[in-house]
């Protein structure tokens, strides 16, 4: 197995055979087409790469492999931490994390690295450009209340970035629509133009097998703990994507002030009446909304109100 951490320069590289102690090699490439064309020549085409999405950093890397008819594998970021984690190492580099991914290639399944295509990868593109910039209005708007003397000065920023942010969400727009899956996600009450382009992107980059899959990839599965004094304990898991799981979470708000609501509302306020709390019980609702793309998404459906809730309860 071949462990590939990547970065804006370099790959830094480790081949690790099973049940070996110790790695067979390690080099460090350029990240460049020159730098991966001497690394396949370094391996052989029955050594898998194991690459975390690391963006546009592992973009060139994977196209080279699949060009070049390797198998490229891909690391969960949150799952390959933890792991390198369990080995208790005392260090982080690259090396490190090469070797951790090598040996996590090994030790588990991992699912072949798909690729977007060009006009999702695009979409992915502004969604990320449009989270910068809203991190950063949010900031400025935070500290806009203690930097009196310069008010005037933030004040054009913030209304620079609205006005970005603005023609991003037009933009974003105009991309979704060359999905027809997007079109068919916007009439989900609570679901929007920035929720529906983050569930287009992943639903058609990625293959979930179940719906089950894609809500555990966003982290809204519950993790269970019954051990010693901590007895019927209930959490998120908050692995995977955590911007879609705030959309969604978003989207799920949304959905009280809906029309047309097929019964969002009505399970949100069962589940308080259950002893759920507010926050709770909207990630119940938004865990339905996932599933409910999920569906839409996989065999091709328009959405129908009258079936959201035919399925099993959330």
């Amino acid at each position: 197995m071949i462990g590939l951490d990547v970065s804006k320069d370099t790959l830094a590289a480790c081949c690790w055979e099973r049940d070996q102690s110790a790695p067979t090699w390690e080099r460090t490439y350029p990240n460049s087409e020159a730098g991966i064309r001497q690394l396949l020549k370094d391996t052989s085409a029955e050594e898998p790469w194991v690459l975390e999405p690391t963006g546009p950093y592992a973009l060139l890397a994977v196209e080279m492999a699949v060009a070049a008819g390797r198998e490229a594998r891909q690391a969960d970021p949150l799952a390959a931490k933890r792991y390198l984690q369990s080995r208790s190492l005392r260090a982080k580099t690259d090396r490190v994390d090469a070797r951790g991914l090598a040996c996590f290639g090994l030790d588990r399944e991992l699912p072949p690295y798909r690729l977007k295509d060009p006009q999702l990868q695009r979409l992915w593109e502004l969604l990320q450009v449009r989270r910068t910039l809203t991190k950063a209005l949010a900031t400025l708007r935070q500290q806009r209340r203690v930097l009196a003397s310069v008010g005037a000065v933030v004040d054009d920023g913030i209304a620079t970035l609205q006005q970005r942010v603005h023609e991003l969400n037009r933009q974003i727009q105009a991309a979704g629509r060359q999905h027809e899956l997007f079109g068919r996600l916007l009439k989900v009450p609570g679901i929007g133009p920035i929720s529906g382009a983050a569930l287009t992107v992943r639903l058609l980059s990625c293959d979930f097998p179940t719906d089950d899959a894609f809500v555990a990839y966003i982290g809204l599965d519950v993790r269970i703990i019954d051990s010693g004094k901590r007895q019927g304990q209930r959490h998120l898991t908050k692995r995977g994507d955590a911007q879609l799981r705030w959309l969604l979470y978003l989207a799920a708000r949304a959905t009280r002030r809906a029309k047309d609501d097929p019964g969002f509302s009505e399970l949100y306020q069962r589940k308080v009446a259950e002893g759920c709390t507010t926050t709770g019980a909207f990630c119940i609702v938004a865990r339905k909304l996932a599933k409910l793309a999920w569906a839409m998404a996989r065999h091709g459906e328009k959405y129908d109100p009258a079936r959201v809730f035919t399925q099993r309860k959330a």
